[in-house]
């Protein structure tokens, strides 16, 4: 069973997540990247989180699960992925359901995250370039960690984002929304209390 949460209705937020309801599912299909790119990603990006053993993890974007899964293998108390695709969030309930009772799902958009207090541990890979409201994303992330708790992200580094234009060929209306660089996401992590 998957959870779900977040504002729906809206014309922008139904056809934002019309958007990557489509990306996931031509991801799914066939790659969008190669998959060892995204294998070698994944266990960089878990090289530099630590031992989970015990912790409460959330994952938000899971994507096709490479992260996912060197995540669940570290044995946290509690691992929650997130992912505002419900073909991403499926496909990874398929493979972990019955693989342990630590593990649960939601379909939801990580600027309504629900939680509060929640988590050791949060990780969020190639996320924050596509949300709408950084803001709002970041608050919800900050709010969902427990005190002394981790914040974990990867996002583009003074990236040019005209290749994501719709009238450079790009086929999805959104994609990369900003780019950053170390002053930039410390100034965004500092306004709602992330260090």
């Amino acid at each position: 069973q998957v959870a779900s949460f977040g504002r729906v209705g809206t014309e922008l937020l139904d056809d934002y997540a019309e958007n990557y309801e489509k990306i996931a599912k031509e991801d799914l299909e066939a790659a969008l990247y190669s998959v060892p790119f995204q294998r070698d990603m994944a266990d960089y990006t878990f090289k530099m989180i630590g031992d989970l053993k015990g912790k409460e993890v959330a994952e938000i974007g899971i994507g096709k699960g490479e992260l996912f899964e060197r995540l669940f293998n570290a044995k946290p108390a509690r691992l929650v992925g997130i992912d505002i695709s419900r073909s991403f969030i499926e496909n990874a309930a398929k493979r972990y359901n019955d693989r342990g009772a630590n593990t649960s799902f939601a379909v939801g958009n990580v600027e309504f995250l629900p939680f509060s207090g929640a988590f050791d541990t949060v990780v969020a890979t190639d996320i924050l370039e596509h949300v709408l409201n950084l803001g709002n994303a970041l608050h919800r992330i900050s709010s969902s960690l427990r005190a002394g708790g981790k914040f974990y992200c990867r996002v583009p580094y003074c990236e040019a984002l005209g290749q994501y234009s719709v009238y450079n060929g790009c086929d999805y209306e959104f994609v990369h929304l900003r780019s950053f660089d170390e002053r930039n996401i410390r100034l965004q992590f500092e306004e709602v209390g992330l260090t």
